[in-house]
This record gives structure tokens, sequence and C-alpha cells, in this order.
């Protein structure tokens, strides 16, 4: 019987075909008691596998017979240990695969930075500094001198300030890192350099953007060339395509097709399309065959998207979809050319969301205006609603437990619109879940 006052005694011994392991404790005689046995064959792997250095102290075979009878004479293989030692295994590798994808794709946040910011002596010193010395004593911060004036710390963090945009200073250590994450979707320098002014800078960091891609063989391999070729209806990667630009915001959108399908041939000069566009008021204009400068917009978009994606699957090995996924979302988060915005902003209003937000810490509430715009926006039209709502409704007193209801039912088509049941459990303010009398179950608002 296992007295949880005496202490445990665990015996443990192993042959060439199993393990033996017994848990025993003394009993008031002093006497040895068993309280558990266990054996177990082993496989090939685990016969070869190395052992785990720990102290033991010796017993001689006499006094050690459990153990030994156990891993001498295994009772077999025990499936439930081999399947979750194999879950563990597996379980570690799953947790390795992940720190070695995120250091391979860059993927790092604001809080990471905070770390390594801590560990740059320059940084620290300019972080520690008030105002900016005449005369420099170290040599290697005369490179941030751009930032004097425009300056801040946030969480630990420092913060360069433009016109428009906040980026944060990157330490040394994990530059490289933030130079694969921009070009994870194999966008050229233009669009490397555009996407870091939005969120990241240090000195020199166009240098060093333009350096990686020419040094990148994907990108030499798929560079612009002089000739053109007339634009038609052409096969991608054994498909069709559907590029769509909005003219306005540059905004694109890229549908695939199998090749010969029916939306790939006159679909735009049909009588439908030409009807749709009349109805929602579209001035539909058709370019001359073979010109493709006439669409110059839609060619040049066309021109990046085929080079990026072949260069995303020679290099990433990635399936086409997650390819064409990466590269519209760095193109819609981009500032454009032309309109000196990204697609997104001038489309949505607003940046959309992607893994470079993260390395810039939240703005304290005070300083950022267009939040405390939009929060008094969304508050005031909510006020509105509500008041408008309450016009015509009443407060009524809340159920209780086991309380006797009628609940509408809207589906149940002339068999009774309402049915009884009774309260089971409050779940809110205006929320319960009920017990029809049939036993089934189901969440219900107050005004059902």
């Amino acid at each position: 019987m296992y007295n949880q006052d005496q202490p445990l005694f665990l015996a443990c011994d192993a042959s060439e075909k199993g393990l033996g392991a017994c848990v025993s404790q003394h009993n008031a005689e002093g006497q040895e008691q068993v309280i558990e046995y266990a054996s177990k064959s082993l496989t090939k792997a685990e016969v070869g596998s190395p052992a785990i250095a720990v102290q033991v102290q010796y017993r001689s075979s006499s006094s050690h017979g459990n153990a030994d009878a156990l891993s001498r004479l295994p009772r077999g293989h025990d499936k439930t240990f081999d399947q979750i030692r194999q879950q563990d295994e597996e379980a570690e590798q799953f947790v390795a695969s992940l720190e070695t994808q995120n250091v391979n794709n860059g993927l790092l946040v604001y809080k990471q930075l905070q770390k390594y910011a801590r560990k740059d002596a320059v940084l620290q010193e300019i972080i520690i500094q008030e105002g900016w010395p005449a005369k420099l004593s170290n040599a290697s911060v005369k490179p941030y001198s751009s930032c004097k004036h425009q300056r801040s710390v946030i969480d630990g963090c420092l913060l360069k300030h433009g016109d428009e945009t906040t980026r944060v200073v990157v330490s040394s250590d994990i530059r490289q890192l933030l130079l694969l994450q921009l070009h994870s979707a194999n966008v050229g320098s233009a669009r490397m350099r555009k996407l870091a002014r939005r969120y990241i800078w240090w000195p020199g960091i166009d240098r060093d953007i333009d350096k990686m891609v020419c040094n990148c063989d994907a990108c030499a391999l798929h560079r612009n060339s002089l000739p053109t070729v007339p634009l038609h209806p052409w096969p991608f990667k054994n498909f069709m395509w559907l590029i769509i630009v909005d003219a306005h915001s540059k905004w694109p959108e890229v549908f695939k097709f199998q090749v010969g399908s029916s939306g790939t041939n006159k679909s735009f000069v049909a009588k439908e399309f030409k009807d749709f566009c009349n109805q929602q008021g579209i001035f539909h204009s058709l370019t001359p065959p073979y010109h493709p400068k006439s669409n110059g917009q839609a060619k040049r978009f066309i021109q990046s998207f085929k080079r990026v994606v072949q260069k995303g699957l020679e290099t990433l090995g990635a399936n086409l979809q997650d390819v064409v996924t990466d590269f519209l979302m760095v193109y819609r988060s981009t500032e454009h050319d032309t309109t000196g915005e990204s697609p997104s902003k001038l489309l949505l209003g607003r940046e959309i969301q992607c893994s470079l937000n993260m390395l810039v810490p939240e703005l304290p509430a005070h300083q950022d205006q267009t939040k405390q715009l939009l929060k008094r926006k969304v508050q005031e039209c909510q006020e509105r609603q509500k008041k408008r709502h309450d016009r015509t409704s009443h407060e009524r007193k809340p159920f209780q437990l086991e309380e006797a209801v009628f609940v509408s039912q809207p589906e149940s088509k002339g068999k009774g619109f309402w049915k009884p049941a009774t309260i089971l459990k409050v779940l809110g303010q205006r929320y319960y879940m009920v017990r029809f009398l049939t036993g089934t179950t189901r969440t219900v608002h107050m005004n059902h």
C-alpha cells in the first residue's frame, strides 16, 4: 500500500532486449514493498540510442531482482510509451523548425528590436544623451547625424521622425534579417526602398538594399530587357491571368483561369459586359490590338507580376498562389511612383497590415491624432445609432435561471411561432442559453 509520508525508491535496469523498472517503499518493518512495475521491449532504434548520464547507487543482483528480471524478460512493446515518445520528438522538431523559419524569414517585431538596441553601444549612446554635441567623441555616432533633431525614444526603441513617417532605427546586428524580410517577395530595389522608408532606417540603408538586389541571382536572371513584345493573351505558368489595375489608386487585382476557359476569349466585348458597364455608368474604352502602349499601366504591372512570380517560384520554392499573394501584399502596401501614395491608402483610406507594421511601436493615444479622430467619429456614430434605436425600445427585467419563457421560431413555418423553453444559462446582459421541451438548447437574444 502506497504511503505518501514515506520516500519512494525507483529501481531501473536494462538489458540487450528491454528495460525494467520498479517503484517501491519500505514498510513499518523496514521491508521493501513494491508499488508499481514497468517493463518494455527495445526497438532496434532504441537499442543504439545514447544513455542519459545520471547519479546512481549500485545495488547487487540479489537485491535488484525485480528490475533485473523485468529487463531480461520484457513483456513486449509498450504502444502508449512509443506513441508519447514519438509525439515528443515531433513536437521538438516542430519548435526547432519554427525557430529556424523565423530566423530565415527575418520576421521580427519591435519587442525584439528593443533587445538588440540594448546591446548596441552606438544606439545606447544616442538614446541616453540629451541634445547633440557640437563635436562627437565617438566617430561611430556621426552617420546618425541626420536624425539628431528628429529623434525620440519609445519603449527602448530609437525612432527617426520625418515629415509623414516615423521609422525605427535598427541595430547593426539584425539589419541583414530585415533586408531579407524586405526582399522576401523578390521585389526590386526601388520598391524595397519605398517600403523601408515607411518603417525602418539605418545609415546607408538604400546602399545596402541596392547591394542585396545586385547580389540576388534571381533578380539578375530576370532583369528588364530592351526588346518589347506585343500584347496578346498570354499563358503563364499554364494558366491564363486577368489583370485589373484601378486607374485612380493603382490597386491591382489578379485572377487565375484555366487555359482555354471561356473567360479569356471575348468576355469584355460581350453584350452582357456592355450592359453591365452601361448600368454602372462605366465608360469602357478598348485599346488597339497589338499596341500595348495604349494600356501602359496594365502592361507595366504585368511585366512586374511575371518577373516577381518567376523569381519567387525559383528562389522560395513556394506554391504559385502563395507567391502571387505575397507579391500583391507588397505591391498594395508600397508607395506608387505616380501617386506618391500606396494603393491601399488611396483605395481604403488606410495602410493595410503587414509584417513590417510590427516593427514600429504603437504611438501613445495623445500623439496619434488620426486614431483619436477616428475613435471620436466611431463613438459619435454609435451614440446616434443608439439614440435612434432607443426611441422605440423599452428596458426589460432580466430573466432568471430556470425561468419559463417563450422563444420566437421564425423557421417554424406554420407550426407555431413561439415555443416554450427554460432559461438554462445567463451568457450576458442580453444573451441567454435556453432549453426547449424537446431537450435541445439554443443561444438567444432577449429580443427573441
